[in-house]
């Protein structure tokens, strides 16, 4: 039987390794890592933690990516929000800085690299977990992006996000909730989005 030479990158391949999360200067050298990223073999999660392609494809994937950056503490502290919810939910985005959403109640504590603090209450019923890391759901990720960042950025987010079943009518009640200055901004960004689908947005699913 002819032998198969094994190629030095199949372990990143999800047969063997679905979470594929790798750290810089622990699993690869940082330089190692920056080249694989340039040739599309991984994605780069924050400056020290990237994720191979293949499991990039997952929302499990891409949650074990934000685990590793933000370490079991951080996990219990907050919910993850803002542009790395949306990229855990399948957008096609940055998702550094990860934005940890925790309450006002909570003390600051001294952060991970690449991880923001913002003070703001989640719900239980606006919580997702996947593969242990808890997400604002769909609907309130809409709702942030839409308030919190520049419309260039959050119009496609929001977009991408009513593709994954965040409901048109669930984010505009929760645009109005807080009652920001630039609410009827929000309402009107995720309006004109609604009838926009965001072709980037991964076609990733409860995996």
């Amino acid at each position: 039987m002819e032998a198969t030479e094994e190629h030095p990158l199949d372990w990143l391949r999800p047969r063997r390794s679905p979470g594929a999360v790798l750290r810089a200067d622990v699993d690869l050298p940082a330089a190692e890592l920056d080249a694989l990223a340039r040739a599309g073999r991984v994605v780069r999660v924050t400056d020290r933690v990237h994720l191979a392609a293949e499991a990039a494809a997952w929302r499990s994937g891409r949650a074990a990516a934000l685990a590793a950056v933000l370490g079991p503490e951080h996990l219990a502290r907050g919910v993850v929000g803002l542009r790395a919810a949306a990229w855990a939910h399948g957008a096609d985005v940055d998702p550094a800085p990860v934005d940890l959403l925790v309450p006002r109640a909570v003390a600051p504590w001294r952060l991970p690299p690449g991880v923001r603090e913002v003070t703001s209450d989640v719900p239980a019923a606006q919580v997702v977990t996947v593969a242990g890391v808890r997400l604002t759901s769909p609907a309130r990720t809409a709702a942030d992006v839409a308030r919190r960042l520049p419309p260039d950025v959050a119009g496609p987010l929001v977009a991408a996000l009513l593709a994954r079943g965040a409901q048109v009518e669930d984010v505009l009640a929760l645009v109005d909730q807080e009652h920001w200055p630039w609410a009827v901004r929000a309402r009107e960004l995720v309006r004109r989005f609604s009838r926009t689908r965001a072709p980037g947005s991964a076609s990733s699913g409860d995996r």
